[in-house]
């Protein structure tokens, strides 16, 4: 009887254990040289490798030059989704390394995205 009662225990308890994972292959980008006044994009795909659902549920981003937008914000296990990251280079000259933080239901720290590129300035 109570080895049973053990295992029936133990297996709930892996069941609840259950958790999502997030996941970028690459999380830094970096983009070819590039004039100031454009505005350029990368997406990063981000996966739930996990046995849970999770949510992307903000993010953070220095300054009002980036912006950020989620494909989708709700990832079952196996799902993916995008980020697609857009900067305005206008008044941003030289090396520019941005982080953005994503929030997700998964953990109190954030995830770090990362871009960087070299922006020429225009010629006055």
């Amino acid at each position: 009887m109570r080895f049973t009662l053990l295992i029936i225990l133990l297996s709930s308890a892996f069941c609840i254990a259950q958790k999502a994972e997030f996941f970028c292959p690459s999380n830094t980008y970096k983009f070819p040289e590039t004039e100031e006044g454009a505005i350029i994009q990368h997406t990063f795909k981000v996966y739930n490798k996990g046995k849970a659902p999770f949510q992307l549920i903000n993010y953070d981003v220095e300054c009002s030059c980036t912006s950020v937008d989620f494909e989708k914000d709700y990832l079952q296990p196996g799902d993916s989704s995008s980020i697609l990251v857009s900067f305005n280079t206008e008044g941003r000259v030289f090396y520019q390394d941005r982080i953005i933080k994503i929030s997700t239901s998964i953990r109190k720290k954030p995830y770090l995205l990362r871009f960087k590129v070299k922006v020429i300035p225009k010629p006055e």
